[in-house]
């Protein structure tokens, strides 16, 4: 089960550091990367822009700049949210 968790938050990171990756200019913002990238990472982002939202946090980003600082803030996150998940499930699976 640790494994498959370990998994699932893997490849959510991999979009999401993709996403930053395409932001930055490292990968190109076209082509079937990107086609697939860009809508993931939005529906990745999309929870914590909604929480960003409803606290009033502005996560826009610099105008001009191609960053989205909701992709980063997701990241961050799914990766928050991995490692309470890990914790709980090594602890039942412990018992």
């Amino acid at each position: 089960m640790l494994r498959l968790i370990v998994l699932a938050f893997g490849a959510i990171q991999l979009i999401l550091t993709a996403r930053l990756a395409i932001d930055f200019g490292v990968l190109p913002s076209t082509g079937a990367i990107a086609d697939f990238v860009i809508p993931a990472s939005e529906a990745l982002a999309a929870p914590i822009q909604a929480l960003a939202d409803a606290i009033g946090f502005d996560l826009g980003g610099v105008a001009g700049t191609g960053f989205d600082p909701a992709i980063l803030a997701a990241l961050v996150g799914w990766s928050a949210i991995e490692g309470l998940a890990l914790m709980i499930f090594s602890r039942s699976a412990g018992r």
